[in-house]
């Protein structure tokens, strides 16, 4: 879609934000993955953000007929990936497996390591216009291509303003996660 549509529909209407907060523990220490937003970005050019993308029409599709595991083998075939027995690749299942394999495999390069994890729903007043929210924790199977990992205690300040918001929902419910596991994420 042309940018000057989306914009134009987004001053108008609170699209859906899927919002892909990649966040690990290092010596104790809780990072999070921020990119750099394109240049020509009308809104946010010059600043980081995390990775996400937008809820789009052709994200949401009828099983056309197909059986759920079909549905999910030809997920996988799609994407390159290998379903093996007994394991399906992490966030396949999910109804958002298109804006997260526009996050995981566009912008990074990779897919996810574990399962991503719902972690808050909000709205967000932005230059753009309003936005409806769905983030979920995430774990990249590999180091991105692109971005940089940032201590969330000493975040850029050059961090698009609403994802501060958005930082202040995820990192704690990370930090319960981190409490009831014995393992890191």
């Amino acid at each position: 879609m042309p940018r000057r549509i989306f914009h134009a529909i987004e001053e108008k209407i609170a699209l859906t934000a899927i919002e892909t907060v990649f966040l690990r523990q290092v010596r104790g220490r809780i990072q999070v993955l921020l990119l750099d937003r394109p240049a020509d970005d009308e809104y946010y050019a010059g600043q980081v953000a995390g990775p996400g993308s937008m809820l789009l029409g052709g994200d949401v599709q009828s099983l056309g007929g197909k059986s759920f595991e079909e549905e999910v083998q030809l997920r996988a075939l799609v994407l390159g990936l290998m379903i093996e027995k007994n394991w399906i690749p992490p966030g396949l299942t999910s109804p958002y497996w298109r804006p997260f394999s526009r996050v995981c495999q566009k912008e990074l390069g990779g897919w996810f390591d574990t399962e991503p994890i719902f972690a808050a729903a909000t709205f967000y007043d932005t230059p753009r216009g309003a936005e409806n929210v769905l983030a979920w924790i995430c774990r990249l199977d590999r180091e991105p291509k692109e971005g940089k990992w940032c201590d969330v205690e000493w975040l850029p300040s050059n961090l698009v303003a609403h994802h501060h918001k958005l930082l202040e929902m995820v990192v704690p419910q990370f930090k319960r996660l981190l409490e009831v596991r014995e393992f890191d994420l």
